[in-house]
């Protein structure tokens, strides 16, 4: 048995059902969600901002609004020693490097060579951030 279902009728009923839902969940209140929760769940959410290039004074910012560490940029390898030092100083964590756009698939051999070098610096500032 074959379905035409156009993109608005499934969009609508995607609506209709997780409004449903919706109205479901806030009207069996907090004993549902507590009911449901996995047994024995540990997970500890932590709060972190995308920063390039943290300063002391910045990371101090983010660590008195409650933050609990920063996802880094690509920098200079002494320049994330640093920036590393400084957030463990204030019970912080660089948890992670962003590297975004990549160009490796590029025609250009120059921009497949940039990809690189920078997926490279990456890589290497990423070992000294974030421990």
């Amino acid at each position: 048995m074959k379905h035409d279902l156009t993109r608005r009728q499934f969009l609508s009923t995607s609506a209709l059902i997780t409004a449903g839902w919706a109205a479901h969940s806030s009207s069996a209140g907090p004993a549902l969600a507590a009911a449901e929760a996995p047994a024995g769940f540990k997970t500890k959410l932590h709060k972190a901002l995308i920063v390039s290039r943290p300063t002391e004074d910045g990371l101090k910012k983010l660590k008195d609004a409650g933050f609990d560490g920063v996802e880094g940029g690509i920098i200079e390898p002494k320049e994330a020693e640093k920036c590393r030092a400084v957030a463990e100083q204030l019970g912080m964590r660089v948890h992670s490097v962003l590297r975004g756009w990549a160009e490796f698939n590029s025609l250009d051999k120059s921009k497949v060579d940039q990809s690189y070098a920078t997926t490279e610096a990456a890589l290497s500032s990423s070992s000294l951030w974030c421990r």
